[in-house]
C-alpha cells in the first residue's frame, strides 16, 4: 500500500513539474518577445511626430491636418497595422502629403505617462485608434477599418475631399 501511495505521489510531482517547465518556457517566449520590440516597444515610426505636443506644433506650422495613431507595443493589431498600413509606400506618400502624422505612444498605462491624459481626452477606448485632428486638435474623423492599407488610403482620401470643398464654401 505504501508504494501505490509513493507511486502516485511521484506522478504528482512529474505532472507538476511538466507544469513548471511549460510555464518557464512560457516566461522565456513572453521576455524574449518584449526585449526584440514585439512588446513594451514604445518606439516612433519614422517620420512621425511623438506625443500630441509635438504633432501639433508641426501642424501648426505646416497649416496640415493630423492623422493621430493611438498605439502601444504590446498590442498585436497596432504592430500589424504598422507593419501592414503604415509601412505601406502609397500610405506613406498620402500621409506626408496632405497630413501630419502623430504617434501617440500608451504602450507605459502608468498615471505618469501624458499620453495617457491625451487617450483620455479624446475619450480613446481602445487601441490602435487613428483619429483626423485640425491642427488644433479638434477631431473630425476615426478609421475604423482594420488593417487594410486599401481601406486607410480611401480613408485619407476622403478627409482630403471633405477638407477641400470645406474650403470652398
Amino acid at each position: 500500500m505504501d508504494s501505490s501511495r509513493n507511486m502516485r505521489s511521484n506522478q504528482g510531482s512529474a505532472s507538476f513539474g511538466w507544469v513548471v517547465a511549460v510555464l518557464l518556457v512560457v516566461l522565456a517566449w513572453a521576455g524574449a518577445y518584449a526585449l526584440r520590440g514585439g512588446g513594451g516597444s514604445g518606439e516612433v515610426m519614422a517620420g512621425w511626430a511623438d506625443g500630441m505636443s509635438a504633432g501639433q506644433q508641426l501642424a501648426q506650422e505646416a497649416d496640415k491636418p493630423m492623422v493621430v495613431l493611438f498605439t502601444a507595443g504590446w498590442c498585436p493589431p497596432c504592430q500589424a497595422m504598422k507593419r501592414n498600413v503604415f509601412k505601406d509606400g502609397g500610405v506613406q506618400q498620402a500621409l506626408q502629403a496632405g497630413f501630419v502624422p502623430v504617434q501617440i505612444d500608451l504602450t507605459d498605462q502608468s498615471a505618469s505617462n501624458p499620453n495617457m491624459e491625451v487617450a483620455a481626452r479624446y475619450n480613446v477606448r481602445g487601441i490602435p485608434t487613428v483619429l483626423a485632428m485640425t491642427p488644433d486638435g479638434v477631431p473630425f474623423g476615426e478609421y475604423a477599418g482594420g488593417d487594410s492599407t486599401e481601406a486607410f488610403t480611401d480613408w485619407l482620401s476622403a478627409l482630403q475631399l471633405d477638407d477641400a470643398s470645406a474650403s470652398l464654401r
